[in-house]
């Protein structure tokens, strides 16, 4: 959700509206210097209602980061300082990161760590994917931490898991960076997601990035610039992103952006010259955020971002959204459908995922089907809000048409991620999953249903959400006792 800017619009925005920086002081161009605590900095990148959310999330850890694609992009250096504050009631002696590029054909190797600046050994786990930090003394409730650690990385030019390659000029960097594990009820969350599963489970928190490019690339991110440097050899760009979930960037000397503002959003779709059916895709996200924001509340963000990449569909990420490049081909046909429609559900889908993965977030390895299964049905809620009524009956076909690749098996939409074969993950999830809100709104009613919805968001809003708690809102919400529906629906089977 990031737009080229100058250091000089920035300026006047920072130093003049926010105060952050002294009159006429330099703007940041090095994350590691902006202090932990620093707040303001972020404030571009959300709408201006949004701004208290900022001072309501003590305790979110802080990524600082830099990292170098200048002379290869398949071969990457990072440096990285993450402060961590311990926000359970136990005391930690260690803290794990995931090492998501060691789950692809690249990898990533920590070359030196330090706790305080005390060096320490990191331990490797699950073949790598994950890193054990152990602590010099226990962590204690309240108290804080700064992990340093550089990084050698090397980027695969095939897409394994994600959007994580350098494929076609484009560079499509997702989880490339070692990212805290979640703590929670289980304890820390550190094995590695299958392989038709998401691995997208992260507290919310805070980045200051500097990217190192070269100058004729164009470099989407989530958040937005905050600061510039240039030379005829490279560009250095300062991103400051948050509250997120976690942090993806996306470049090419490919890329040509178009741009549209709405409301108080700025919409950035970047494609491969000659595309045309960019102009279709700007229309199409502003309908729906038109949409999303009457039903769900406000999108949060100043920016968002649109991306081609060679993936062969799409997949979103806080304010930013990878894309199948086909699909801004016009005339081209996708997946058997006209492009131009395979564009718009696939927008509205990922879009989506804005509120229900970002805003609201859930274990997506766990519980999928809070964040996919509510996304299919804002997309059916889409068509039904931008178009006549019954504009959405072809997109619950949709959901037949996955769920019968099972014969309509009524497995519970509530299992692990790991506990369906691929192809049942996908028709119970997305084929399923939809049709237990269709079945809410059956029973209960269409608005009924939807002012729930909107109950859901509010009450979860920059946290966690898990099955009991969609239950006891909807309980709530209802007035009434759900047992019968969740064991028919969701719950594993005895």
């Amino acid at each position: 959700m990031t737009r080229v800017r100058t250091v000089g619009i920035i300026g006047v925005l920072l130093v003049l509206t926010f105060g952050v920086w002294a009159a006429g002081a330099d703007l940041p161009t090095d994350p590691f210097d902006v202090p932990w605590q620093e707040r303001e900095i972020y404030r571009p990148g959300l709408i201006e209602s949004q701004w208290p959310i900022l001072d309501r999330l003590p305790g979110a850890t802080v990524y600082h980061i830099d990292i170098d694609v200048l002379d290869d992009p398949t071969v990457l250096s990072g440096v990285e300082s993450v402060h961590y504050t311990n926000r359970e009631d136990v005391a930690l002696d260690e803290i794990i990161f995931h090492l998501f590029p060691n789950a692809t054909e690249g990898s990533i190797e920590i070359t030196a760590l330090s706790v305080d600046d005390v060096e320490a050994e990191p331990v490797l786990e699950f073949g790598g994917h994950a890193m054990r930090v152990p602590l010099l003394e226990p962590l204690q409730p309240g108290e804080d931490v700064t992990i340093r650690m550089t990084f050698e990385e090397t980027v695969p030019s095939t897409y394994v898991w994600g959007p994580f390659g350098y494929i076609d000029g484009v560079l499509s960097l997702d989880q490339f960076y070692p990212s805290v594990a979640v703590y929670d009820a289980n304890g820390w969350n550190e094995g590695a997601a299958p392989p038709h599963g998401d691995w997208s489970y992260y507290d919310i928190s805070f980045y200051v990035v500097r990217v190192t490019a070269p100058p004729d690339w164009v470099v989407a991110a989530s958040g937005v610039e905050i600061g510039r440097e240039e030379t005829d050899e490279w560009q250095s760009i300062l991103f400051a992103a948050g509250p997120v979930r976690d942090f993806y960037l996306a470049a090419s000397p490919l890329y040509v952006p178009h741009q549209r503002i709405h409301n108080n959003t700025t919409i950035t779709h970047y494609v491969m010259p000659g595309q045309q059916q960019v102009t279709a895709g700007l229309t199409f996200t502003e309908q729906i955020l038109d949409v999303y924001e009457q039903r769900f509340g406000e999108y949060p963000y100043s920016d968002f971002d649109f991306v081609v990449t060679s993936l062969s569909g799409a997949m979103e990420y806080p304010g930013i959204v990878a894309m199948a490049e086909g699909m801004y081909d016009a005339g081209a046909m996708v997946w058997g459908l006209p492009s131009d429609v395979i564009l718009e559900s696939t927008l509205a889908h990922e879009m989506a995922h804005q509120w229900f993965y970002n805003i609201v977030g859930n274990d997506q390895t766990r519980e999928s089907w809070l964040d996919e299964a509510l996304a299919q049905y804002s997309t059916y809620l889409y068509y039904e809000d931008a178009y006549r009524r019954g504009s959405g009956s072809g997109y619950v076909d949709s959901w037949d048409d996955r769920w019968n690749r099972v014969a309509r098996a009524e497995i519970p939409i509530g299992l692990e991620s790991a506990d369906y074969e691929r192809t049942a993950y996908s028709a119970i999830i997305y084929g399923r999953g939809p049709f237990f809100l269709y079945e809410l709104a059956d029973r209960f009613g269409v608005e009924s249903l939807h002012r729930f919805l909107r109950k859901y968001v509010i009450v979860h809003e920059w946290g966690f959400a898990t099955t009991e708690s969609f239950r006891c809102v909807a309980e709530a919400h209802y007035q009434r006792d759900l047992s019968e529906l969740f064991e028919a629906w969701v719950y594993p089977l005895e």
